[in-house]
């Protein structure tokens, strides 16, 4: 969608400034001016000449701020989750072997958990799957530690 909507903008730029002494004269001119603007590179290069064009070009560069925003949003989102995911222990499960699964929790999990690590020193954190319906702020601590 995000796409065909610069392309639109990209024939409508090369509609707008076609003929009227501007540098925006072929196809390829268009597809230049159009990536350069969205991307916020603006070389200056190529500028559009008529009134129609400039504001098609302030359409291009709020639509290219608009995506980066929603692009690197969307990025930043998905690499939070994935690491929330992590820290809750649920990143790799179906690759695990030789671990360790606790149900449930108790207030003195934490000690536990620290008992069982202590007493097998080749078991790591991340070798203890917790399943629990207990809140994050109380496991917080727990998987803060992994």
């Amino acid at each position: 969608m995000l796409f065909a909507f610069f392309i639109l903008l990209m024939f409508a730029i090369l509609v707008a400034e076609r003929g009227n002494n501007s540098k925006i004269t072929s196809f390829f001119d268009a597809f230049w001016y159009t990536i350069v603007t969205v991307t916020t590179i603006g070389y200056g290069d190529i500028t559009p000449a008529t009134t129609a064009g400039r504001i098609i070009a302030v359409v291009i560069m709020l639509g290219g701020v608009v995506s980066f925003g929603a692009v690197s949003g969307k990025i930043a989102s998905v690499l939070v989750e994935r690491q929330q995911k992590r820290n809750r222990g649920f990143a790799q499960l179906k690759k695990k072997r030789d671990h360790l699964v606790l149900c449930g929790w108790k207030p003195e999990m934490e000690s536990i958990i620290a008992g069982i690590l202590a007493s097998n020193p080749d078991m790591t954190p991340s070798d203890i799957v917790l399943v629990t319906g207990a809140p994050k702020a109380v496991l917080f601590p727990v998987l803060s530690n992994r």
